[in-house]
């Protein structure tokens, strides 16, 4: 058993593309991160060197854990087996001994906890949950009753109330970023047209879609101003998001939500999404 590092995601595609793709909703966050990369469609994102891994079991060639790290983002794992326990211990000994520092971890539930507790066991430092996640999966949109109003596409005149949107929406989640960033993130992701607004009178909840795989892309970025909530809008802009992706040619589409919000868990299953994986994200 080895770790093997690789230099780019090219490289980390190729060996791991297979493997992955086997659970590829599953694997929507790593393999749309490596898409993305490849087809540099989220450019200056990230701020330092990116890491890129696997545990492979040498005398068979099989993989056994991808790891991926786009730093100051945590480290995105995967891996399964009945070696996999020592693969994680492996993986950590490796992170150690080259010196790679790593702010946390997410992955499925039972990966990403065993990785928090080899890494606090060898580090000596604590790790915090930072969210229970459930990763969905959608195939078809269910007939849902949609809101007053119509989707369409945000335009860069919507750039301030979409820069602050996206602000309040990463305080939601506990990703808080300056509003230069918001600014910055709102006004690419618009360039790329994958921003949807629900408009009534006027724009009341967002949403839009990123990390597009072979035969998946996901939704995030769901939000709705407090002043517009329990009026159906979210489930709206969401179904209808879901539902031109899909006509588009997507297979499906993917998405991840926080398990404290029983609200949004409850809306995406009244769309069509059916939860497929539990995730949990540590903090070190």
């Amino acid at each position: 058993m080895q770790v093997i590092r690789y230099h780019s995601a090219e490289e980390l595609l190729l060996k791991a593309e297979f493997y992955l793709e086997k659970k590829e909703a599953v694997n929507n966050l790593l393999l749309g991160i490596l898409f993305s990369l490849i087809n540099k469609s989220s450019p200056n994102q990230y701020n330092s060197e990116l890491f890129f891994a696997a545990v492979e079991e040498e005398e068979e060639e099989q993989l056994l854990i991808v790891m991926l790290m786009t730093p100051p983002y945590n480290l995105v794992i995967y891996g399964e087996g009945e070696k996999i326990d020592e693969a994680i211990k492996l993986s950590v000994s490796y992170l150690l001994t080259n010196n790679i520092a790593i702010p946390g971890v997410i992955g499925q539930f039972q990966i990403a906890t065993n990785f928090a507790k080899v890494w606090e066991q060898r580090t000596g430092c604590s790790s915090t949950i930072k969210m229970k996640q459930r990763i969905y999966k959608l195939e078809k949109v269910k007939g849902v009753k949609l809101s007053p109003g119509k989707i369409r596409t945000a335009d860069i005149n919507d750039i301030e109330f979409v820069s602050d949107w996206v602000y309040r929406f990463s305080e939601d989640i506990l990703e808080k970023i300056t509003l230069d960033n918001a600014r910055k993130f709102a006004k690419e992701a618009i360039k790329r047209s994958s921003v949807y607004l629900w408009q009534e009178k006027e724009p009341v909840s967002i949403a839009a879609y990123s990390r597009p795989t072979k035969n998946g892309i996901s939704v995030n970025l769901v939000y709705t101003p407090p002043k517009f909530r329990n009026k159906g809008y979210a489930t709206s802009c969401v179904a209808s998001l879901s539902k031109l992706l899909l006509q588009k040619g997507y297979k499906f589409c993917t998405l991840y939500t926080d398990l404290l919000n029983p609200t949004s868990n409850s809306i995406y299953i009244k769309i069509g999404y059916k939860p497929i994986a539990d995730s949990i994200v540590y903090n070190f």
